[in-house]
């Protein structure tokens, strides 16, 4: 039985109609009517939210959802084709990586560490083609090129880039996104505000390019 015509089972089962379940869930109605008719894989964060509703336990929705494996190999997401987050028991909740409906927002950039950079599962976005996963912007250092806070920023994974680009990189375990510049053996990594001074170093990973902004 696939995913939504499980929850729509579980969900009539209690006798409740969509906006009932919607209200518990914390969902939009529309959105769990999308879900119900298959139209695309929700998010594991809004997974749980609908097992919280239905009230049963969120990892039956999870391996439904194909989301669950036990004991599998876990890998940075950047290295894999999967996003992956551990839980308990050894089990990975992972999803895939370009879905063609939503993208995961997987955190926030520019950020201290790589918990806050690719650990927060805010939320979903609509798809936009030639992208992989987006992140919310943190901050005012790219104001000057008209992206702003709480902008979303969809990333294509990558690790090279052109001179201009905007890009996602790690640098000494804090994720940035900056203008990219090459200069011999040395990465240029600029905002656009003046408060900001450019990164110079010869250690930057790039995770990925900017394909599109979206804001909400």
């Amino acid at each position: 039985m696939a995913l939504g015509d499980f929850i729509k089972n579980e969900r009539l089962k209690r006798k409740l109609n969509l906006r009932q379940l919607a209200v518990y869930a914390k969902v939009s109605h529309s959105y769990l009517s999308q879900v119900e008719a298959n139209k695309f894989i929700p998010h594991p964060d809004w997974l749980k939210k609908i097992a919280k509703g239905l009230k049963i336990d969120p990892n039956i929705l999870m391996k439904k959802a194909g989301f669950i494996t036990i004991n599998e190999k876990e890998e940075a997401w950047w290295q894999a084709e999967i996003v992956a987050e551990k839980l308990s028991g050894g089990q990975i909740i992972k999803f895939p990586i370009g879905s063609k409906t939503v993208l995961p927002i997987i955190g926030y950039a520019p950020a201290d560490n790589i918990k806050e950079a690719f650990g927060n599962s805010i939320g979903d976005t609509p798809y936009i083609e030639g992208s992989d996963f987006a992140i919310q912007v943190k901050g005012d250092c790219l104001a000057e090129a008209g992206i702003l806070d709480k902008d979303v920023c969809y990333i294509k994974k990558q690790s090279s880039a052109k001179d201009g680009d905007l890009v996602l990189a790690l640098v000494d375990k804090q994720a940035v996104l900056r203008f990219f510049y090459k200069y011999c053996d040395e990465i240029k990594l600029e905002a656009s505000n003046e408060k900001y001074k450019p990164i110079i170093t010869k250690k930057a990973q790039v995770i990925g390019i900017k394909k599109a902004i979206l804001r909400h």
